[in-house]
């Protein structure tokens, strides 16, 4: 309807320049200078993506998009005077956080997890904003939050089209003009079926797709096309707010099947059960008895090897069973339990987490072990890392079942695990292990003389600068070592590759400390100690 078919209906209309705003119950669509924003920050985040993101090295480029993203996304938020949800808030802030990792850490794996984390932080903030509760985001929510925000994106993306097609049509012939907007893609569909059938149509079909791809010149239009689509959704979903289905989550819904409280709570005591005779069957095993070890003829070095995987394992299961099972238990109250159910449905989940820990502790005292006799890898501090980060968790999930803050709420406690995973990642970026992971490696080998050489030089460039300036200590075979490792990985056919420029956006503080020391290392050959083996 235009604005004289509402105002013979007795709807009030507001005239907003080339654009007319209802101002019927539920109704939200944004006026002109609104809508010229939306699509000014979309395009500037799309070109953003396209020029500096797309098929470059990660570095401070990540940083700024994911600034004009938060940018984008915080004005859409807080459009018609609305306040930001605090959820959205500390998502959009650990992004902006987190993403400055990029530009410091050259790690892969680092990169990789903060380009992952950001873009579920930043559709977790979308989906909040677009009137999602933030309370009823978990981690489950926001793990399937870029997902479903690609979806409802896609949609928005068309609703603002035909709103597009609706302010060029100036309020007259709309339905004509929207039905050739549907049926131009319809009828091209159908030519293209058909033109297989007459070499007429197959010569126009295939001049169209030479010109088409003529237009594309490469991946770059594509890529700027599909960014452009999904920002624009995402900035629109924020901007208009609540919106028929748009309120449906990623793992939601009624659970296809539900327990009680004393089923959950047998369940439970099994388990701590289980923990309980593990933990009193064999205590020398867990804290490292050696007369133990030579008694049952396991060997020291196997003991240190043994086992703190699977005990990993075990205790984050024993974490997600508890979520899984209130996620299933049906909470209406029952007048027949009795007060020692009561008692035993509250400690048991508190018994086994306390069981966990001790379990976390001994995984944690079996790797230092391993480390100190073999040596200190990235994938053991990986591992203890993720052993600090389980006992976090466990004591987290202790806190809310143990009720300081009302009734258990699984999704709360997932919000703060994603806090601590968001800090952990940002602690591995910003600190460097791997410089850490040398000079232990190097302290080792004082202490025994043993030292794999080929692993350190084989870490990435984060650590080049702690190998070179260990060589000076190290006999000359391991400056050989690291020189040929380091020619063979950054040395290129037709020039040296540490040399080649980088525009400034691929700009990272890791990657250029790391090569100026590579470069170092490869144009001379040091001051390595004369002697030894490098081993």
């Amino acid at each position: 309807m235009d604005g004289e078919a509402l105002r013979a209906a007795g709807v009030p209309v507001k005239e907003e320049g080339w654009r007319t705003r209802t101002q019927a119950a539920g109704g939200d669509v944004d006026g002109g200078a609104v809508s010229l924003g939306l699509w000014i920050w979309a395009i500037a985040a799309a070109w953003a993506g396209t020029a500096i993101i797309f098929d470059t090295p990660v570095g401070i480029n990540w940083s700024i998009w994911v600034a004009i993203l938060s940018g984008g996304l915080v004005w859409s938020a807080t459009r018609r005077g609305r306040r930001i949800d605090p959820v959205a808030g500390w998502a959009i802030g650990l992004a902006v956080v987190v993403s400055w990792g990029a530009a410091v850490t050259d790690n892969e794996l680092f990169q990789g997890l903060i380009i992952c984390a950001c873009g579920a932080l930043l559709a977790t903030a979308a989906r909040v904003a677009a009137r999602v509760p933030g309370k009823r985001m978990g981690i489950a929510q926001m793990l399937g939050a870029p997902a479903v925000t690609s979806v409802y994106s896609i949609l928005e993306t068309g609703r603002r089209a035909m709103d597009g097609v609706n302010v060029v049509a100036g309020g007259r012939s709309r339905a004509v003009v929207r039905g050739l907007a549907i049926a131009a893609p319809v009828a091209a569909v159908f030519a293209l079926m058909l033109a297989g059938a007459d070499p007429v149509l197959a010569r126009l079909r295939d001049l169209g797709g030479q010109w088409i791809a003529s237009l594309m010149l490469g991946a770059t239009p594509a890529v700027f096309g599909s960014l452009g689509v999904v920002i624009l959704g995402t900035f629109g979903m924020a901007l208009r707010g609540h919106r028929d289905g748009e309120t449906h989550l990623a793992f939601e819904g009624v659970p296809a099947w539900s327990i009680g409280q004393a089923e959950r709570t047998i369940v439970i005591a099994s388990v701590a059960i289980v923990f309980g005779l593990f933990l009193a069957l064999q205590p020398a095993y867990l804290f490292g008895d050696l007369n133990a070890h030579r008694i049952s003829g396991v060997s020291y070095a196997d003991y240190a090897r043994r086992g703190f995987g699977e005990l990993t394992v075990a205790a984050t299961a024993s974490a997600v069973l508890i979520l899984v099972l209130d996620r299933h238990t049906r909470r209406e109250a029952n007048p027949g339990q009795t007060a020692w159910a009561v008692t035993w449905g509250y400690w048991c989940p508190l018994l086994l987490i306390g069981e966990v820990l001790v379990v976390l502790v001994s995984a944690w005292h079996r790797v230092s072990l391993y480390e100190a006799f073999y040596g200190y890898t990235m994938l053991r501090v990986y591992v203890q890392a993720c052993i600090v980060g389980v006992a976090i968790a466990l004591v987290l999930l202790a806190s809310e079942l143990a009720g300081f803050e009302g009734d258990f709420d699984g999704r709360r406690v997932g919000r703060r695990v994603a806090v601590v995973a968001a800090v952990f990642l940002m602690a591995f970026s910003f600190a460097n292990p791997e410089r850490w992971v040398v000079a232990r490696n190097v302290d080792r080998y004082r202490a025994t003389g043993k030292l794999d050489m080929a692993y350190l030089a084989d870490l990435s460039v984060n650590g080049a600068p702690a190998v070179v300036a260990a060589l000076s200590e190290l006999p000359a075979s391991c400056g050989d070592v690291v020189r040929n490792r380091y020619r063979a990985l950054y040395q290129r056919p037709r020039g040296d590759g540490v040399n080649a420029p980088a525009p400034w956006f691929e700009w990272n503080l890791r990657r250029r400390r790391g090569l100026e020391a590579v470069r170092t290392v490869m144009g001379a050959r040091g001051e390595s100690q004369p002697g030894g083996a490098c081993g």
